[in-house]
């Protein structure tokens, strides 16, 4: 599975440009069920410690499986209709 800390260095690049961004992170219909909530909660973490500053949303979806995740309607929404 991969984590924020693969990107965390275009992240930082990010928060030191003064940038805010959104993480999305796609294929969460490759974790386990009982283990989406553990995952969530990792990412965030990961987040935290890292310090990475100007993070707006994150989105956990799946492009193939589309209809399984809410976030998938919410970040389409969000990002058709940021100004």
């Amino acid at each position: 599975q991969c984590t924020v800390k693969e990107s965390s260095s275009t992240m930082k690049f990010l928060d030191e440009l003064g940038l805010d961004y959104d993480i999305i992170v796609n294929k969460f219909d490759t974790v386990d069920e009982d283990e989406r909530d553990i995952f969530r909660e990792q990412i965030h973490r990961e987040i935290r410690e890292l310090g990475l500053k100007n993070v707006n949303k994150v989105f956990f979806v799946s492009a193939k499986h589309q209809q399984m995740f809410p976030d998938w309607i919410t970040m389409v929404d969000y990002l058709t209709n940021a100004q």
